[in-house]
């Protein structure tokens, strides 16, 4: 993973480190956090000018920027970079540079403790979504905090002597002597420069890359390994590479977004005092294929629609199926990777939405859909992103609504039978937006709640309004107040 600049990690940082969901109702104070940082921050930008060093003056500036939160209440997501950042001068700097670094790093470490004080504390209140948005800020504080590495599941090793952070799927590679490049993934440590110098490994054999057949069925197809994804690919290596890395990218996101979705009930507050630790689970399996025909060919069988999607994520196999096009769309390995991730990595119901709920299902991955990267990391949500635009037009517009005391009824047959499915996909995206931003993200624990009931198969068509205490008929007109901003 490419670690972010650190000029604009520092704004991205600035941006999240004190906006939370709940604003001041957070009982750890977190507008206070900001304050502490500028005091931390003033006097080393004023040493860093002193000795002539402008940049690193800038970098800590930078930190000290108070940007509020996006008005359009889009969630601001952080890349965690691999290791704590290094100065750009590295070992040429003078005395005095090195001293102002140290102590630089030392503040942001003492800052992200205090962050990561907010997030245990949001943890024992069981607000899941706030304390795991709070750990991402502090990982990309200090890349190397301990006890936040620990709560959101890392694995820590030792290579060449430096600490490292793992997965534990990967971490479960590692001790296997298998390594990882961006180019071929995971694969015994033995074989990389064998695979740099243009060999491959057929069966028990090894043979020139140019000597291999392109796979023609899924069962002589090679593997791709990512820390999280079984890839069975017929398509190139470039190209199996390139959606192993969208799908690391999904589960980072979805993580950051959703990840307290994966904690059994009261665990949350386990690991977030170091009472409980994550383990490695299976990889996830997703095929690839060449192109478009070959995967209505070879699926058709399996789902006789097949040749309507642009993907899809098949529940009775647990398996993600993509194809290869030149107009292939990241949105559709969003979409499909989230339904997976929620799917696969806790214990769930087979029936998940059979009954009722299933909208919640589908609303959660046109969500991921909005996401959009930039410079420091992603940006997610929003009504101007993704289906949300054109569910602004169908109820303002169109006057197309489905009251959600009847959507909350719906099961899986329901919803796919209904007569306006397409626009019934736009509503569901402006209303995951609602529940996960509207009102500084007043509803968004209760949404991730709801969707756990969904998914484990506990949900009524009356959980909804219970978890946000509020009846349908107010929420359908707060969602209209929430589209017409």
């Amino acid at each position: 993973m490419n670690t972010p600049p650190l000029q604009a990690l520092a704004v991205l940082l600035c941006l999240i480190g004190v906006a939370t969901a709940r604003g001041d109702e957070s009982p750890a104070g977190l507008a206070e956090l900001d304050a502490a940082w500028r005091d931390a921050a003033e006097p080393l930008q004023r040493r860093a000018e002193a000795i002539g060093d402008d940049r690193l003056a800038r970098e800590i500036e930078q930190w000290s920027v108070q940007v509020s939160p996006p008005r359009d209440g889009r969630q601001v997501l952080v890349r965690i970079p691999e290791a704590a950042p290094r100065a750009e001068w590295g070992q040429a700097g003078t005395p005095q540079q090195q001293a102002v670094w140290e102590d630089y790093l030392a503040a942001r470490r003492r800052w992200a403790d205090r962050v990561f004080a907010a997030a245990r504390e949001a943890a024992r209140q069981e607000q899941g979504c706030e304390a795991f948005r709070l750990l991402a800020v502090v990982l990309a504080a200090d890349p190397d905090h301990e006890q936040g590495r620990e709560a959101g599941g890392w694995v820590r090793r030792s290579e060449e002597g430096q600490a490292i952070w793992l997965w534990p799927e990967a971490a479960r590679r590692a001790s296997r002597r298998e390594a990882f490049t961006a180019e071929f993934g995971w694969m015994p440590q033995t074989w990389l420069p064998r695979y740099a110098a243009g060999e491959r490994r057929v069966g028990s054999r090894w043979v020139r890359r140019e000597d291999v057949s392109p796979p023609q069925a899924v069962a002589e197809a090679p593997v791709w390994q990512s820390d999280h994804w079984r890839l069975t690919t017929l398509a190139t290596e470039a190209e199996a590479a390139a959606l192993a890395a969208q799908l690391e990218i999904a589960h980072d996101v979805w993580w950051q977004v959703f990840g307290a979705f994966t904690l059994e009930r009261g665990e949350l507050q386990r690991r977030f005092h170091g009472q409980s630790r994550s383990r490695p689970r299976d990889a996830m399996n997703v095929v690839q294929f060449a192109s478009r025909q070959q995967y209505v060919e070879i699926l058709e069988p399996l789902e006789p629609q097949i040749g309507r999607t642009l993907g899809i994520y098949w529940t009775p196999t647990q398996v993600a199926y993509f194809f290869q096009s030149e107009d292939f769309q990241s949105t559709t390995v969003l979409h499909e990777a989230t339904h997976q991730l929620f799917a696969e990595s806790r214990r769930t119901s087979r029936l998940a939405g059979e009954q009722n709920g299933f909208w919640a299902i589908e609303a959660a991955a046109c969500y991921m859909e909005s996401l959009e990267a930039n410079a420091s990391g992603w940006t997610l949500g929003g009504l101007e992103r993704g289906r949300v635009p054109a569910a602004v037009q169908r109820l303002t517009e169109d006057g197309f609504y489905v009251p959600l005391a009847t959507l909350c009824t719906l099961g899986r047959v329901g919803f796919q039978a209904h007569p306006d499915l397409p626009p019934l996909y736009s509503q569901i995206s402006g209303q995951a937006d609602f529940f996960m931003n509207a009102q500084q993200g007043r509803y968004r624990e209760a949404f991730v709640e709801y969707l756990e009931r969904v998914y484990t198969g506990t949900a009524t068509p009356e959980t909804l309004s219970q978890l946000c205490d509020v009846g349908y008929a107010e929420l359908d007109e707060q969602y209209r107040r929430h589209l017409a901003r």
